[in-house]
Formats: structure tokens, sequence, C-alpha cells
């Protein structure tokens, strides 16, 4: 369809769909998911109304189709839920699609576009449909008129395309050219296409390094423009890339022409894939094997056949292979064999002929079989004449188990320690006998960039008694310490390291320190 140019309208013939200001919200209607709105339904050659989401509609008479037609209407409120194959519409208040794409009817059939803020009823303004073959808007040659209460517009047309528009009313107006350009870009740059942003294209990834703003304008004789570049050009294939190509014409045939022409473009240049390393299981035992998978992925599209080399930059091990490729889902993968000791995998992809190169690394970390922690108590009272003393120490030795999907360890151990201590008054003294249980369960977690941890929970069982003897020979024996509450307990995982805490209240000192060793 050739740009259109006809005699007869007015300056609001300039104001396309909508007459907000142009920089606004213009899209406050949309569904509660945020997703595209879509109806159909079959009408034949007897013609037929399909009433879509927001008021949209299709009517179809009598012999404008010759067979039965799955007629659909998809309607958008943002130029997010737009195809990606769409240009943006700044601004935008109304689009739709209407399907089959491409149909042709014998005679006009008229579309309804919800709009929102409501416009003038009975305005009247050219029709925006898709150039498909480039996958930007042109100027139709179809009228549009606002419908009486203003909260919609309605068009005939004569074939199913994406119909829309946007507004230059504060261009038109007499506003300033610059000021015009400054808000676009601050639009354009909020919502459609930033320096940085990246895209995928025949499974090379690309980057935003420049985007230029063209804007020139003829209005009863007035020429003006203003040109504005992000950053930079690029001479990269592919560059510019046009993601605006505006032209509008109208004149009343006497005392009103203008011409505004309106051209974005983004210069890309080839960049790193985004990539992300990941190990499973991280925590491994000496001759342990690990997957290790590095990901390569621009803007969720998966890169697929492209090298990644493998090494172990620090520490022992093995990994194989050293270099491999990735598959439909942009996952490369290989093996890592433990050591004795941690090590560092690194993953590398020398992207765009190895001049932007991306790498990553991971940390696996080689626990040896088992853990042993030192657990020592010693409590002293003094009260008034009565002294005494208990004590009780020893090591479980904590076994990991097993590893989990998230990549940690689970632990478990338990040991039982004898329980002493003694004391007394002037007159008597006291025995402490018996023994404490400990069961302790748990995780050995690996933070991202961090010492591993383990999560403990430790569960005491004491089985004690106290026996108080006195001179005149009434012996008791009595339980002392019998059960006890399970508690968590979270320490790093350091050869060495020692924690613990004192009490001291009512004449009671207690001590309880722990010692990780391994």
């Amino acid at each position: 369809m050739e740009k259109y140019k006809k005699p007869g309208w007015d300056i609001l013939s300039i104001i396309l769909l909508i007459t907000l200001s142009f920089f606004t919200d213009c899209s406050a209607v949309k569904d509660s998911k945020g997703a595209p709105l879509t109806t159909s339904a079959l009408i034949g050659p007897s013609g037929g109304t399909l009433e879509g989401p927001l008021g949209s509609a299709i009517e179809i008479p009598a012999g404008a189709l010759t067979v039965v037609t799955d007629i659909s209407i998809t309607l958008y409120t943002t130029n997010k839920l737009m195809p990606d194959t769409w240009s943006p519409l700044p601004c935008l208040a109304g689009a739709a699609s209407f399907g089959p794409d491409t149909t042709t009817f014998l005679q006009p059939v008229k579309i309804t576009i919800p709009v929102d803020p409501p416009m003038t009823p009975g305005e009247t303004f050219p029709l925006m449909y898709l150039d498909t073959a480039d996958g930007i808007w042109v100027q139709s040659a179809f009228t549009a008129v606002v419908n009486a209460d203003g909260n919609s517009f309605s068009a005939e047309v004569t074939h199913f395309c994406g119909y829309g528009g946007s507004s230059f009313e504060d261009l038109l107006n007499g506003g300033s050219a610059d000021q015009f350009m400054s808000d676009f870009i601050k639009w354009f740059e909020s919502n459609i296409r930033k320096i940085g942003d990246k895209s995928a294209k025949n499974n090379t990834c690309f980057e935003v390094v420049g985007i230029a703003y063209d804007l020139t304008f003829d209005i009863n004789g007035q020429k003006g423009g203003a040109y504005h570049l992000t950053e930079r050009t690029s001479d990269y294939p592919d560059s510019p890339l046009p993601m605006i190509d505006y032209s509008y014409e109208v004149s009343n045939g006497q005392s009103y022409n203008a011409t505004i022409n309106l051209n974005v473009v983004i210069y890309n240049d080839c960049t790193a894939p985004d990539m992300t390393l990941t190990a499973e299981p991280s925590v491994l035992a000496p001759g342990e094997e690990a997957d290790i998978q590095a990901t390569l992925m621009c803007d969720g599209t998966a890169m697929t056949g492209k090298e990644v080399n493998f090494t172990i930059p620090s520490g022992p091990g093995e990994i194989s292979p050293g270099l491999t490729t990735t598959n439909s889902s942009g996952v490369a993968t290989t093996t890592f064999t433990a050591a004795d000791y941690d090590a560092t995998v690194k993953a590398y992809h020398g992207a765009c002929d190895a001049e932007k190169p991306v790498e990553k690394t991971a940390l696996l970390w080689v626990s040896p079989d088992s853990l042993n922690l030192a657990i020592t108590f010693d409590q002293a009272t003094l009260i008034d004449d009565f002294a005494d003393s208990m004590h009780y120490g020893g090591t479980v030795i904590i076994n990991i188990t097993g590893t989990n999907a998230d990549g940690t360890a689970n632990l478990e151990g338990t040991n039982t320690f004898d329980v002493s201590g003694s004391g007394g008054t002037d007159d008597c003294t006291t025995t402490t006998q018996g023994t404490v249980t400990f069961t302790i369960e748990g995780t050995l977690e690996i933070p991202p960039s961090d010492t591993p941890e383990l999560h403990l929970t430790i569960e005491p069982d004491f089985n004690t008694t106290k026996t108080i003897y006195c001179p005149d020979g009434q012996d008791m024996t009595l339980p002392h310490m019998v059960g006890g509450e399970a508690y968590s307990f979270t320490i790093p995982m350091e050869d060495g390291y020692t924690t613990g805490t004192t009490i001291s209240e009512g004449g009671i000192t207690s001590t309880i320190s722990y010692v990780l060793s391994f």
C-alpha cells in the first residue's frame, strides 16, 4: 500500500488517533494479566459482527466474504505487548491486528478500536497501518472517525492488517522541535530501546550502541527539524536498523499543508551473550564427579553451537572435555573430577571473533567424608556454702551422607559422652554421673561467594543423676538432667573454627565450646 496523500484535511487530521499530550502514559487500558486480548468467530458470505475486547469490533456486510472465515481481533494496549516484528507507536492509544492477516474484502468492512483517555466525538484523522515488509507504521488511505462516546474510533477498511496511530499535536500547535525531540527520546529510551539493550539475530548477540533520531517538518511553509545521536554509530552489518519511519502529508488543498517525517534508527554491535555457570553438585568428595554447565543466552534467546572452553585455573582435579559446544538450549556441558581439595572451574567463550569474550568461574568445594565437632561443657556452682561442678566432653563425627539438587550436602552424626561432677556443703558431698547423647543433623551449604556453612540441628539427650551423701547415712540419688531440647547451630566450614558461650546467673557459671576439625 502506498503512503496516502489526499486533500481535504484540516489541522485535526494530523492528530493521529489521539489528542493527548505526546509523552504521557497513553496506554492505561489493559487486561489484568498484561497480555494481548484476543477473540474470534466464524463469519461467512452473509456477513456478521464480531464484538471484541474493550469495545473493539468488526462489522462485515453481506457479500464482503465469499467463504466462511475465522475472523479475529487481537488488541494491544501497550507497545510491549505488540509482536516483536512490529515497530513501536509513540504514545499508543489504540492498536489492533485483525485476522486473518492480508484478508481482502469485496466490500469495505468497519473496524472499531478502543482508546484511552477519550477523544473528541466526531473527530476524523488518517488511520495508520503496519507495513509488514519493514515492520513499520505508515499512513493509510483510510479515514478514522471518533465515535459518539469518545471511547473508540471506527474506520472502513478493505483488507486486514495491524492498525493504530500516535500524536504530533504539540509540534503542530507551534511547540519547539528541540523540546519535542527531547521528550520523544526520553519516552523511546524508557519504553522501547536504550543503549546497552541486547537482542539476538542469526544466532549472534547484538547490543545497542547508538540511537539516531531525525525529525523534519514543513507546516504551512514553516520548515524545521531536529537531529540527535545517542552515543555512536556502527558499521557492523545490519546497522543501522530502522525502528520508526513515520511520514505524514496532509492538506486541505488551499490554506493548509503539513508534512512531518520522524525516523529512528538503531546502531548495533556484536557483543558477548550472557553466561551462567553451574556445578552439580558443588560439594564433592575426593574422586567424585560434578556436571559443569555453561549457558549462553542473549535477551532470552539460546546461543547454539557456540564453543566454550573449560579450564581449572586453580586447585587440583580433572575436567573433560575441555572444549565443547552449546546445544539447542544454549548449554555446554563438561565433567569435573575432584581431587583432594577445592578447585575453581572457568568457562570461556570468545564472542565476536574473540573481540568480546565472556567468562565465568565456579568454586567447587571438596569436602572430607566426615567432619569432627568437639563439644565441651563445664559448669561451676557456688551458692552460700554449696559448691559443685559438672563436666562432659567429646567429639561427634558428622558424616556427609549425600548431596542435593540445590548443591547442598546432607549431614548427620551421633555420639554419647560421659557426664561427671562433684561438690558438696560443709556437711554433705555430691556426685553427678551419667551420659548425654548428641544427635546432629543438617546441611552443608555453599554460598555463591563465601565460605561454606554447616547448618546444624543439635539435639542432646541427658540421662544423669546426682547423689547426695551426708553423715547421717541418709543418702539420696535424684534425677539431675533428663532429656533436652534441640537447638539450631550454624558455623563456617573452617578447620579449627572455635566458638562457644558463657552464661553466669545466680551463682552458676556455665561454659560450652565447639571446635570444628577435618
